[in-house]
Protein backbone atom coordinates (compact mmCIF):
# COMPACT_ATOMS: atom_id res chain seq x y z
CA UNK A 1 0.00 0.00 0.00
CA UNK A 2 1.42 3.48 -1.31
CA UNK A 3 1.76 5.88 1.85
CA UNK A 4 0.36 9.43 0.56
CA UNK A 5 1.82 12.45 2.16
CA UNK A 6 0.27 15.98 1.58
CA UNK A 7 1.91 19.01 2.68
CA UNK A 8 0.31 21.94 3.30
CA UNK A 9 2.06 25.24 3.06
CA UNK A 10 1.79 28.49 1.25
CA UNK A 11 5.43 30.18 1.77
CA UNK A 12 7.91 28.83 -0.56
CA UNK A 13 11.02 28.51 1.71
CA UNK A 14 9.07 26.33 4.55
CA UNK A 15 7.56 24.64 1.84
CA UNK A 16 11.28 23.25 0.62
CA UNK A 17 12.34 22.63 4.21
CA UNK A 18 9.29 20.20 4.25
CA UNK A 19 8.97 18.73 1.20
CA UNK A 20 12.67 18.01 1.56
CA UNK A 21 11.79 16.52 5.27
CA UNK A 22 9.66 14.08 4.24
CA UNK A 23 11.44 13.00 1.23
CA UNK A 24 14.57 12.07 4.05
CA UNK A 25 12.64 11.14 6.60
CA UNK A 26 9.65 9.10 4.77
CA UNK A 27 11.94 5.78 3.27
CA UNK A 28 13.28 4.86 6.88
CA UNK A 29 9.26 4.26 7.84
CA UNK A 30 7.75 3.45 4.42
CA UNK A 31 10.34 1.73 2.35
CA UNK A 32 7.63 1.81 -0.99
CA UNK A 33 7.47 5.38 -0.39
CA UNK A 34 9.31 8.02 -3.32
CA UNK A 35 8.46 11.52 -3.76
CA UNK A 36 5.41 11.17 -6.25
CA UNK A 37 3.48 9.92 -3.67
CA UNK A 38 3.17 13.72 -1.99
CA UNK A 39 0.75 16.14 -2.63
CA UNK A 40 1.83 19.95 -2.07
CA UNK A 41 -0.60 22.91 -2.07
CA UNK A 42 -0.34 26.16 -0.95
CA UNK A 43 -3.92 27.64 -0.33
CA UNK A 44 -7.40 26.40 1.98
CA UNK A 45 -9.05 25.56 -0.95
CA UNK A 46 -6.48 23.52 -2.99
CA UNK A 47 -6.15 21.49 0.16
CA UNK A 48 -9.67 21.27 0.57
CA UNK A 49 -10.16 19.73 -2.59
CA UNK A 50 -6.95 16.94 -1.96
CA UNK A 51 -8.70 16.07 0.95
CA UNK A 52 -12.06 15.49 -0.75
CA UNK A 53 -10.68 13.70 -3.05
CA UNK A 54 -7.86 11.52 -1.90
CA UNK A 55 -6.56 9.32 1.13
CA UNK A 56 -3.64 10.23 3.01
CA UNK A 57 -1.43 8.58 5.26
CA UNK A 58 -0.09 12.07 6.71
CA UNK A 59 -0.50 15.19 5.87
CA UNK A 60 1.71 18.41 7.40
CA UNK A 61 -0.62 21.16 8.03
CA UNK A 62 0.16 24.97 8.41
CA UNK A 63 -2.64 26.93 9.63
CA UNK A 64 -2.45 30.27 8.28
CA UNK A 65 -2.69 30.37 4.69
CA UNK A 66 -4.67 32.40 1.96
CA UNK A 67 -7.91 30.77 0.75
CA UNK A 68 -6.98 31.16 -2.71
CA UNK A 69 -4.11 30.37 -4.87
CA UNK A 70 -2.18 33.73 -5.04
CA UNK A 71 0.20 32.80 -7.30
CA UNK A 72 2.96 34.66 -7.57
CA UNK A 73 2.15 37.09 -5.11
CA UNK A 74 4.69 35.85 -2.66
CA UNK A 75 7.21 37.22 -4.69
CA UNK A 76 6.14 40.18 -6.44
CA UNK A 77 4.28 42.26 -3.47
CA UNK A 78 5.00 40.11 0.06
CA UNK A 79 3.20 42.64 2.09
CA UNK A 80 0.12 42.21 0.08
CA UNK A 81 0.60 38.80 0.54
CA UNK A 82 0.61 38.30 3.77
CA UNK A 83 -2.50 40.21 4.08
CA UNK A 84 -4.19 37.74 1.74
CA UNK A 85 -3.01 35.47 4.69
CA UNK A 86 -6.06 33.77 6.80
CA UNK A 87 -6.10 31.01 10.48
CA UNK A 88 -8.12 28.79 8.68
CA UNK A 89 -6.14 25.41 7.51
CA UNK A 90 -7.22 23.79 11.10
CA UNK A 91 -10.38 23.88 10.10
CA UNK A 92 -9.53 21.28 8.01
CA UNK A 93 -9.18 18.60 10.48
CA UNK A 94 -12.56 17.06 10.49
CA UNK A 95 -12.28 16.76 6.86
CA UNK A 96 -8.92 15.01 7.18
CA UNK A 97 -10.70 12.83 9.70
CA UNK A 98 -13.55 11.75 8.02
CA UNK A 99 -12.16 11.09 4.41
CA UNK A 100 -8.69 9.71 6.14
CA UNK A 101 -9.44 8.66 9.36
CA UNK A 102 -6.28 6.91 9.99
CA UNK A 103 -4.08 9.77 8.95
CA UNK A 104 -1.31 11.02 10.70
CA UNK A 105 -2.08 15.28 11.04
CA UNK A 106 0.76 17.37 12.12
CA UNK A 107 0.40 20.75 12.64
CA UNK A 108 3.02 23.39 11.17
CA UNK A 109 1.73 26.83 12.67
CA UNK A 110 3.98 28.65 15.13
CA UNK A 111 0.79 30.51 16.39
CA UNK A 112 0.08 30.60 19.97
CA UNK A 113 -3.33 29.17 21.31
CA UNK A 114 -4.87 32.68 21.23
CA UNK A 115 -4.07 33.34 17.54
CA UNK A 116 -5.45 30.00 16.39
CA UNK A 117 -8.40 31.00 17.80
CA UNK A 118 -11.55 28.38 18.56
CA UNK A 119 -9.50 26.00 16.16
CA UNK A 120 -8.51 22.88 17.25
CA UNK A 121 -4.58 21.96 16.85
CA UNK A 122 -3.41 18.81 15.89
CA UNK A 123 -1.87 16.56 18.44
CA UNK A 124 1.48 16.29 16.57
CA UNK A 125 3.31 19.30 15.26
CA UNK A 126 6.98 19.81 13.77
CA UNK A 127 9.29 22.76 12.87
CA UNK A 128 8.75 24.10 8.66
CA UNK A 129 12.83 25.01 9.03
CA UNK A 130 16.28 23.18 7.95
CA UNK A 131 17.29 19.99 9.83
CA UNK A 132 14.32 20.95 12.54
CA UNK A 133 11.89 19.50 10.47
CA UNK A 134 13.72 16.53 9.96
CA UNK A 135 14.27 16.07 13.18
CA UNK A 136 10.89 16.53 14.19
CA UNK A 137 9.28 14.36 11.53
CA UNK A 138 11.88 11.37 12.75
CA UNK A 139 10.67 12.27 16.12
CA UNK A 140 6.71 12.12 15.39
CA UNK A 141 7.23 8.69 12.94
CA UNK A 142 9.35 7.03 15.29
CA UNK A 143 6.80 7.78 18.02
CA UNK A 144 3.83 6.88 16.08
CA UNK A 145 5.46 3.79 13.85
CA UNK A 146 8.41 2.08 16.00
CA UNK A 147 11.62 1.78 14.96
CA UNK A 148 12.46 3.00 10.99
CA UNK A 149 11.83 0.03 8.50
CA UNK A 150 15.47 0.96 6.89
CA UNK A 151 17.31 1.09 9.94
CA UNK A 152 19.87 -0.78 11.45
Amino acid sequence: MKHKVLIVEDQKAPLEALKDAVDEVMPKYFPDYTAQDKDIVRCYSEAFDKIANNVYAIVVLDHRMPIQNTGNLEKENFDLFSAQLVNIGYGLLPIIQRKSPDALIIGTSSLSRNERGDFHSPRYHMSKMYGEAERDLEKILHETRGEGENTT
